[in-house]
């Protein structure tokens, strides 16, 4: 179950990575696609523009050649009109120019065109004005070429403001389509994490507490406890292992019922924990037998001693309780690493064998007569619950 739950974890996680990273693609996209648009609108406003200078140069033609035909100067206002109405367009043309990088024959009509049209166009009115009309008309005649040059110039602009909206429609719709495939994919990512994994997750260190742990006395349980032996067997240093078995435990389940038995096996757990170090374990390896792993004890004279010690303190009524009905006594039995063995396996063997030796003996020693209430020779007691 620890396995699975890291597994689980790890899984989680990388799901988690992989939906960041979608997402981080779609603000990329987004933004490509949000460049694309707003150049599109930048063109369309130059393009504009310049459609607009050829309105204004249409402006001032038709000033000038209202004044060569007429001599009446109220056409110059037409004229001035225009010429004023293509210096504005021209200042955002060329600004725009700049930021596309245009070149070619696009690029130096406008950059000259403004000079070469507003220079024709004075040299008509000079004519009419020294009174040369027939030259003006003329000239103006000869000059056409110069309007059919910003015509072919009006036209392609037509031609590629049609095509840029084509372009801006594209790239809205593909920005549409991309947004709405990323966020279904991003909403069933976090839709599956939140039904699969999440809970599994969040449970995860339930599950393996729950896998690893006894519910009774809180300690480890007979899994816990294999898991730490076996790895502590591969390191150098001594330890050494005790079993403790409860003495007429059965005997208080069948008298006092089993909540009583799971009183007192939680009082052991609580006294075994406050009698170890922080680097000792001890677990409940099942019904009524606890075992103890002492780090870095190699001494079997000293593991002995404490196993003493741990059976007095399990035996030892609790302070303060003077109704205690059920007693239960304790037998230990411990082994040595290296000493006795190298694998936990066979060390909790030599150490169970150890403990049902001593047990024979007390209950020699007792005669084989069984104390009050199921007890051995030495009495725990605990209040009725």
């Amino acid at each position: 179950m620890q396995h699975t739950s890291r597994r689980l974890g790890f899984l989680c996680a990388i799901t988690l990575a992989f939906a960041f990273v979608i997402s981080l693609a779609a603000l990329a996209e987004f933004r490509h696609l949000s460049a694309q648009i707003y150049a599109g609108d930048d063109l369309v406003a130059m393009e504009l523009a310049q459609r607009d200078a050829l309105l204004a140069l249409v402006n001032e033609e038709t000033g000038v050649r209202g004044y060569v035909a007429t001599g009446d100067e109220n056409f110059l206002d037409i004229y001035v009109r225009g010429r004023r109405q293509f210096a504005t367009a021209q200042r955002t043309i060329a600004a725009s120019a700049g930021r596309f990088r245009m070149t070619g024959e696009e690029a130096a009509l406008r950059v000259t065109g403004s000079r070469d049209m507003q220079t024709y166009f004075s040299d008509e009115i000079n004519f009419v004005a020294r009174g040369q009309r027939v030259r003006a008309t003329r000239e103006l005649s000869l000059g056409k070429f110069l309007f059919d040059r910003y015509r072919r110039l009006d036209a392609d602009v037509q031609r590629r403001v049609l095509a840029t909206s084509v372009r801006r429609t594209a790239a809205t719709r593909s920005a549409l389509r991309v947004a709405e495939d990323l966020t279904l994919t991003t909403i069933a990512l976090l839709a599956l994490i939140g039904i699969r994994f999440i809970p599994l997750v969040r449970t995860g260190a339930g599950f393996e507490r729950d896998a690893l742990s006894d519910s009774v006395t809180a300690l480890g349980n007979r899994r816990a406890f294999l898991e730490r032996l076996e790895a502590r067997s591969t390191e150098p240093r001594p330890f050494s292992v005790i079993v403790i078995d409860l003495d007429g435990f059965k005997a208080v389940n069948d008298t006092f019922g089993h909540a009583t038995g799971d009183r007192v096996l939680s009082l052991v757990g609580e006294r075994l924990r406050a009698e170890l170090r922080v680097d000792d374990v001890a677990a409940r390896l099942g019904g009524d037998e606890f075992a103890v792993l002492l780090d870095g004890v190699g001494s079997r004279d000293a593991a002995e001693s404490i196993m003493q010690r741990l059976c007095g303190v399990i035996e030892r009524p609790p302070s303060g309780e003077t109704n205690a009905v059920a007693r239960v006594g304790a037998s230990g039995g411990v082994s040595v690493y290296p000493d006795d063995a190298h694998r936990a396996d066979a060390l909790m063997e030599r150490a169970d064998q150890a403990m049902y030796a001593n047990k024979a003996r007390r209950r020699a020693a007792a005669g084989g007569t069984p104390a009050p209430g199921g007890a051995a020779e030495r009495g725990y007691e605990t209040a009725r619950p």
